[in-house]
């Protein structure tokens, strides 16, 4: 009997402690990953996160089993000069979206896990403040893959 008990305890845990599904309409498009050159000891990353739902979501952690730590950074201009800091998570209002992009917010991607050339692709995952988790594939690339340069 005492088992049984011990299953169904282990049971429920499992439950509370998977991710939970994000709110209805949340969603991730855009991503990609900078190619880095052979032996760079990191990347940027950039997507845009939507929030089409009447309530502020936070995202408080990204994740890649590509890499060992993903931080969220922002580009802020002090005295003249761009620097970028460290943001320990970001608000995506309601009905809004955040872009992460080259030159602003962006992911700072630290000690890939496998040699990452152009046209491959690593998968992400944005967790949200109320343990939710978005999944997302970006391809590896020189150049944002949805504005072309010339």
């Amino acid at each position: 009997m005492k088992s049984r008990r011990i299953c169904l305890l282990l049971a429920l845990l499992a439950v509370a402690c998977a991710p939970s599904p994000p709110p209805e309409g949340v969603s991730i498009s855009g991503a990609w990953v900078r190619s880095a050159p052979p032996g760079a000891g990191m990347t940027a990353g950039y997507l845009t996160v939507a929030n089409p739902t009447t309530r502020d979501v936070e995202i408080i952690e990204i994740r890649s089993d590509d890499f060992e730590s993903i931080e969220l950074h922002v580009t802020v201009t002090e005295d003249g000069m761009a620097r970028m800091r460290r943001e320990s998570s970001v608000v995506v209002p309601a009905g809004e979206s955040v872009d992460f992009t080259p030159g602003g917010r962006h992911l700072m991607l630290f000690g890939a896990k496998r040699p990452l050339a152009e046209g491959d692709s690593v998968n992400l995952v944005v967790v949200l403040a109320d343990g939710a988790e978005l999944e997302s594939v970006a391809p590896v690339t020189r150049g944002d893959p949805g504005h072309h340069e010339h």
